[in-house]
């Protein structure tokens, strides 16, 4: 990047707002914000990776060595198909790039003070259901960029802890509730029997975090500044939730 478009990269995301988000990273919901909105991977991520499977159980079909001492050679079709392979994966790799980019703008633009979780990525790809979603994902690519962009024009990005248990603890009363599943969306609070989206609650904690992090109170999010955030998504072509914001943010704004 040469050092013009450093400088526009810059302005386009150093609007002050003395906002903070809790953001909560998910393979339901790709990012779910306190605010809230729900960020979601767009449909042509998860198509490119259908297609990347299916040119490479085609390319495995074609006359190729299969060990190390066989001497069969590469066939025309072989190689054919392995160009193909490769210029859809760097399609696919270009459109994953691009979301990124574009997601962690507009959060660094939209707020001074945000706060994510550190999760274990590692531990994550060896979940065999979990390793593709989370791998389409890009969690630590993700969140990578936007503390790279929040250093860049001197905003504050704050890394909860890896054992926070953001998503257990009740964002209404602070009860811990040990026996919630990872199949569990809803979170259920026995003590004020609050009902809430899991990935919201976990989100709201995380903000919860981040205010004590940072020792104040950040500005309050209005409905005004939340119909501003979900026009620059739209207009990104970012897909954002279908659920009753208005409900969501009542609830955010009891807390």
């Amino acid at each position: 990047m040469s050092e013009g478009d450093l400088l526009l990269a810059k302005e386009k995301i150093a609007t002050i707002t003395n906002k903070g988000v809790g953001i909560d990273l998910g393979v339901k919901s790709n990012l779910t914000l306190s605010v809230p909105v729900n960020i979601h991977l767009p449909e042509n991520i998860k198509k490119k990776g259908r297609q990347l499977k299916r040119l490479a159980r085609q390319l495995d079909r074609k006359t190729h060595p299969r060990t190390k001492g066989d001497s069969s050679k590469k066939s025309n079709n072989y190689l054919k198909a392995a160009a193909r392979l490769s210029k859809l994966y760097k399609h696919y790799r270009n459109i994953q790039k691009d979301y990124r980019e574009k997601v962690s703008s507009l959060i660094v633009k939209h707020f001074d003070y945000i706060c994510m979780e550190d999760l274990n990525v590692r531990g994550m790809m060896k979940n065999h259901p979990l390793a593709k979603a989370v791998s389409e994902a890009s969690f630590y690519s993700l969140r990578t960029r936007i503390e790279q962009k929040c250093q860049m024009v001197s905003k504050t990005f704050v890394l909860a802890d890896r054992f926070f248990p953001s998503s257990k603890t009740c964002s209404c009363c602070g009860q811990y509730n040990s026996h919630l599943k990872l199949s569990d969306r809803e979170f259920n609070c026995d003590y004020c029997e609050v009902s809430i989206d899991r990935d919201f609650n976990a989100a709201t904690n995380l903000y919860h975090y981040l205010t004590n992090k940072i020792g104040g109170v950040t500005t309050e999010f209005t409905l005004a500044d939340l119909t501003a955030l979900q026009d620059d998504f739209s207009l990104n072509h970012l897909v954002t939730s279908k659920v009753e914001t208005r409900n969501q943010y009542n609830f955010y704004s009891f807390l």
